[in-house]
C-alpha cells in the first residue's frame, strides 16, 4: 500500500497530459480511500 501512495505522487505530475490534473488527484485520493 505504501508503494501505491508513492506511485500516486509520481503520477500526479505525470497526469497533466490528460488535461485534468485536478481530476487525476481526486481519482488517486479515491483509490487510496478504497484501499
Amino acid at each position: 500500500m505504501e508503494k501505491m501512495g508513492q506511485r500516486t505522487k509520481s503520477t500526479r505530475p505525470g497526469l497533466p497530459h490528460t488535461g485534468r490534473p485536478h481530476g487525476s488527484v481526486h481519482l488517486s485520493e479515491s483509490s487510496l480511500t478504497t484501499a
